[in-house]
């Protein structure tokens, strides 16, 4: 049994018993709750678990967004943390090429390592309707399952991925399936891999601290946003630093880097907070900028991980 398969088959084993899917060493305690979403954490590494009431909904993934100011204010964050994350790849791997990501939605990441530099880049994804999208553009592009079982396909690729990219994709897993989900992953990609850059909202974060003590006065609509309740699928986790290193560890990569990002911008954040959609349009925009102040200079709401194969 691989590494991967025996780490699959303890988060199985672990979800029976209560267990924290990511450490297994933690017992999973009612965190807090919300009329369609209830969390639990676990009490050594702070692992957040989500369970939804919800139904799988027949939509495509990225038509579920909204659309318009949203969709722009989203993108905004996306290009800026992008350089964040070239930088941090740059600095180990100075002509580092030959990347896919994984879960690339729109592909505003790969839009920026070609504007890097890179030459050969390419995407995989859920969703025909990304996949479609950034073939238009050039960008070699396949539908992956997003199911456990079965291969990936990512044989179907022109290249051997060099670094692996997964930017807020890695808490739609199930948290059942997350670990061996991970794991197939790191197999097909294949052992000429060298970076692999994970990131991951954080349960820490500014932002998710005042959404939970919200939530716990009964102000449950940032907690739902948050694990974006009303979508399929949703945020089925919130990491933390500690979880995230367990679950690189598990599969045998050890972090060589990392960096706390904002997720709001002072212009844009009205759009991005629903919340703030209630108020008056000036009011909103003044709140918005307020709250992107607070969260940049506090704790981070995300997390970019770099990781790298341990020998």
């Amino acid at each position: 049994m691989s590494v991967t398969e025996a780490a699959a088959a303890l988060a199985v084993e672990q979800a029976a018993t209560g267990a924290c899917p990511i450490c297994g060493e933690g017992h999973l305690d009612r965190d807090v709750g919300a009329p369609r979403v209830t969390v639990r954490r676990c009490g050594r590494c702070g692992h957040r678990v989500a369970t939804h009431a919800l139904t799988e909904i027949s939509q495509d993934y990225h038509g579920q967004y909204d659309q318009g100011a949203f969709l722009d204010a989203l993108a905004i964050a996306r290009r800026r943390q992008a350089q964040t994350i070239l930088a941090l790849v740059r600095r180990l791997i100075p002509d580092a090429d030959c990347l896919l990501d994984y879960g690339a939605g729109r592909g505003w990441f790969l839009d920026a390592c070609r504007s890097a530099g890179m030459s050969r880049v390419a995407a995989a994804d859920t969703s025909s309707e990304a996949v479609a999208r950034l073939e238009a553009r050039g960008i070699p592009a396949c539908v992956v399952p997003a199911s456990v079982h079965g291969s990936l396909g990512l044989d179907r690729l022109p290249f051997r991925p060099r670094v692996l990219s997964l930017l807020d994709v890695v808490e739609h897993f199930r948290p059942d399936d997350l670990t061996e989900l991970f794991g197939r992953l790191l197999r097909e990609v294949g052992p000429q891999l060298q970076l692999v850059v994970v990131k991951v909202p954080v349960a820490n974060g500014f932002l998710y601290r005042v959404a939970r003590a919200l939530a716990s006065g009964l102000a449950c609509g940032p907690i739902e946003q948050l694990y974006q309740v009303g979508t399929f699928p949703p945020h089925f986790s919130y990491f933390t630093r500690d979880s995230m290193r367990h679950l690189l560890a598990g599969h045998r990569m050890h972090v060589v880097a990392e960096a706390g990002v904002s997720e709001l911008d002072t212009e844009t954040a009205g759009d991005r907070v629903v919340s703030l959609g209630r108020l008056p349009p000036r009011l909103a925009r003044a709140a918005g900028a307020l709250l992107s102040l607070l969260a940049r200079y506090m704790s981070k709401d995300s997390v970019i991980f770099v990781a790298a194969p341990r020998p």
